[in-house]
């Protein structure tokens, strides 16, 4: 029953006071088990299903989007989204975003096939969505890896595509 009632949530984001009268349950007990079942599916199976490709598997991507979308020298589709959520009492300002709502940023990276093989939550709703903390301003980043000391989202697979000598640039959708 658990598991119903957090797939019914996850799957109609049915507000939790609709979803307590369809199953019968209270509200913050419908809060409780969307939260604990959606936490045991991402301790169980993400690491089984969002995993950095390895150096062959990104070679294998880069040659995908190459033939496939008409890309060289891709590895990834990234892009980002805010999910909102109640202003933390001590810093209430930090996760504001420009879209008039306090909201943590969700940033996922997809391959050619559209599968997620990174994702990364947290940065406060403050932080624009296409900030990278670097010396450089312009939309198209060439990054160096003197550059890689901010980048909390990114660092990990820039760092594996960098040693291999593959230059990085990151386009955003406002170039």
């Amino acid at each position: 029953m658990r598991v119903a009632i957090c797939l019914w949530r996850l799957a109609t984001n049915l507000e939790f006071r609709s979803l307590s009268h369809l199953f019968g349950i209270g509200i913050s007990t419908a809060c409780l088990i969307t939260q604990e079942v959606t936490t045991a599916i991402n301790n169980t199976m993400g690491k089984m299903l969002i995993k950095v490709p390895t150096a062959a598997q990104l070679r294998a991507i880069m040659q995908a989007f190459r033939d496939k979308w008409h890309f060289p020298q891709v590895v990834g589709a990234i892009d980002g989204t805010h999910i909102g959520i109640l202003a933390p009492s001590d810093t209430p300002a930090d996760y504001y975003n420009r879209k008039g709502f306090h909201s943590v940023i969700l940033q996922g990276m997809v391959d050619h096939r559209m599968m997620f093989w990174d994702i990364s939550i947290g940065f406060s709703g403050k932080v624009h969505d296409e900030y990278l903390p670097t010396p450089h301003s312009t939309a198209v980043l060439k990054l160096e890896p003197c550059c890689l000391s901010g980048l909390k989202l990114l660092r990990g697979w820039m760092c594996l595509l960098l040693s291999w000598g593959i230059p990085l640039t990151l386009f955003s959708h406002g170039s």
